[in-house]
C-alpha cells in the first residue's frame, strides 16, 4: 500500500512526520502485519520498495 500525504501549513514539517509515524503504528497494529514508513525530501528523493 502506498499512502501519500503532502502539507504546506506552517507546522507541515512537524504534522507531516507525526501523521506518518501514526500512520505506520495503525496499520501495523490493525493489519498484524510490517510496516515501514519514508519521507522524501530534497537530500532523500526516492525510497526503494523491495520485492
Amino acid at each position: 500500500m502506498l499512502i501519500v500525504a503532502e502539507a504546506l501549513h506552517d507546522s507541515a514539517g512537524r504534522d507531516v512526520p507525526a501523521l506518518l509515524d501514526t500512520l505506520t503504528a495503525e496499520l501495523a497494529a490493525g493489519w498484524q502485519v510490517g510496516t515501514r514508513g519514508a519521507m522524501l525530501t530534497t537530500a532523500a528523493p526516492a525510497v526503494d520498495v523491495p520485492g
